[in-house]
């Protein structure tokens, strides 16, 4: 009888995986679109490589078809992937209004962190986003120069008694104590103290952020946070961000304190003005004719939690570049001796602007590292593909390859070579537009570029 209910159960665990892997398979195969097979997918999932590297392959594969788009599956649910620049391109921006949303979840009620411009969709990230476009004009950041110069004079500190103990640096980790300091001080209006004190409250609750594994089912598979009704992020972390603004904004009220930083910008926008409801996740919330306070603390976390580790990276490895590449290093060295003689050997705003070579050299860490390997979108409505009969059905995930493009010798000859050159303005007058996305494109394209 034991081995009857034991024979039972393992034909049950196989009919799952057989609907989990192969049925789901199908959707490219009934669409007529260029697919990986059900094994491939499977040993895929058992890979140890990140996903950039798994759609690198599937890209690579795609292009060797010839073929301008395919269809993956992740985590069993299936993602279209477009390979083709004009592609692409139309469709962040000409046909924009298909792909206008990013995958996320939005909770406003048990999770208002979760109410920032990278996860809102509709006429909620329209309003959002327009609140916070002016704070990141070019004269936006000519008011942060002096606060991040501060930072950096201290990150320069930091480095100096290390090599005067011949202490090895971990460059990453000190990057990202600067970004920290940096970031925090425009953003919340306060000091972190991050490059004097490596465990200060903000690097503990983000380090614990990051490494969750939460992190990465928000950003591609958000649906068991609406499903199970699962908070976004720990209490811990909700609390301290909107205790922050609370008090800043309190503080502030009291102490008539007036700082041209982020917070100022955004709570000079605050209102508690219901004008009409807002359609999120299928579901209505309310809409304010400024931000709400939960909508405040919301932007100010996501601008600090994408900000401080993506520019940590960019100047770690840009470092690392420039370590192993002498002839590059000098370059940059001389170009900054020689902008700082004009400027009586001060750091200043101007200055910076004025160091094209650096310049490149960034570019090409964001080409070489891209930031954010894969884009997402989200298809807010049906589209046909330009050209076939192929249609992307509404709320289909799309990912763009953005670590494959960076990586595809078509666009960037001899890819794994460190060559800033490939950003002068020769070069990218000639390379087509779609080629290179750090920072994605089109009206969603990211607001910290």
């Amino acid at each position: 009888m034991i081995y009857a209910v034991v024979l039972i159960i393992i034909i049950i665990i196989l009919l799952f995986l057989v609907a989990l892997f192969m049925l789901p398979s199908l959707y490219w195969y009934w669409k007529g679109v260029d697919t990986v097979s059900p094994i491939t997918y499977l040993a895929n999932i058992f890979k140890k490589e990140p996903l950039c590297l798994i759609l690198q392959h599937f890209y690579n594969t795609l292009k060797g078809r010839g073929k301008k788009f395919g269809g993956y599956y992740f985590l069993g649910r299936p993602i279209f992937v477009p390979t083709d620049l004009d592609l692409i391109k139309k469709m962040l921006n000409n046909d924009f209004d298909h792909f206008s949303d990013h995958i996320g979840y939005v909770d406003a009620e048990k999770n208002p962190l979760s109410l920032h411009v990278f996860n809102t969709r509709g006429c909620h990230w329209k309003k959002i986003r327009s609140k916070l476009t002016p704070s990141f004009t070019s004269v936006k950041c000519r008011t942060m120069f002096d606060t991040a110069l501060k930072c950096a004079q201290d990150f320069n500190q930091l480095v100096i008694k290390c090599t005067d103990r011949n202490e090895p640096i971990d460059i990453r980790d000190v990057s990202e104590r600067f970004t920290t300091d940096a970031i925090v001080s425009y953003v919340f209006g306060v000091e972190s103290k991050a490059l004097r004190n490596a465990t200060s409250e903000f690097r503990r609750l983000t380090t614990e952020l990051l490494k969750s594994f939460r992190m990465m089912l928000l950003v591609f598979c958000p649906e068991p946070f609406g499903l199970f009704k699962i908070g976004h992020f720990g209490q811990d972390i909700t609390n301290f961000y909107t205790n922050l603004v609370k008090q800043t904004d309190k503080y502030r009220k009291e102490n008539g304190i007036v700082r041209e930083d982020y917070i100022h910008h955004l709570l000079k926008n605050r209102s508690d003005d219901t004008i009409t409801d807002c359609d999120v996740n299928e579901t209505k919330v309310k809409s304010y004719t400024g931000l709400s306070l939960s909508e405040i603390a919301a932007q100010c976390f996501i601008i600090y939690m994408a900000g401080f580790e993506t520019s940590a990276a960019a100047i770690s490895y840009t470092l690392a570049e420039l370590a192993l590449n002498q002839e590059i290093q000098n370059k940059v060295r001389e170009e900054i001796k020689a902008v700082l003689g004009n400027h009586n050997r001060k750091i200043t705003y101007e200055a910076i602007q004025e160091m094209e070579y650096l310049n490149k050299c960034l570019y090409e860490t964001l080409r070489k590292y891209p930031l954010v390997p894969t884009n997402t979108r989200l298809c807010t409505k049906s589209y046909k593909i330009p050209n076939s009969d192929v249609v992307i059905n509404e709320g289909t995930y799309v990912f763009l390859p953005t670590y494959a493009l960076h990586r595809d010798p078509e666009y960037f000859p001899d890819p794994e070579k460190y060559d800033p050159d490939r950003f002068s303005m020769r070069s990218a007058k000639i390379r087509q537009h779609s080629a290179f996305l750090p920072f994605g494109d089109g009206p969603r394209k990211c607001i910290g570029k």
